[in-house]
């Protein structure tokens, strides 16, 4: 985790004073893989930090494209959970870039 203090000139504009990044091990990380929980880890996880953030980045580097959609499919579910509860009252913008 890491507290930024937002520049004067822009906390009125973003309505905060900090900006708290919140970095995280892997979803479908290959050293949890072989534990027996390691799918629900990965769903708590993920919807922890969609529960907590008002912005969620998903980086991905992955070229194998079932791994892709296994930790997408993850995250769309956190996020429909949240949406569930009232937490989040929309779905989430998704952008793309590529490496």
């Amino acid at each position: 985790m890491l507290l930024i203090k937002v520049a004067g000139n822009f906390q009125q504009e973003l309505g905060c004073d900090f900006i708290l990044v919140i970095d995280t091990e892997g979803l479908e990380a290959p050293e949890l893989a072989k534990l027996e929980d390691s799918y629900q880890h990965d769903n708590e996880l993920a919807t922890l930090v969609i529960g907590l953030s008002d912005i969620t980045i998903v980086n991905m580097a992955m070229e194998n494209a079932t791994e892709m959609k296994d930790v997408l499919q993850i995250v769309v579910h956190a996020f429909l959970r949240m949406e569930k509860i009232g937490k989040k009252n929309q779905l989430p913008v998704c952008a793309s870039e590529r490496q």
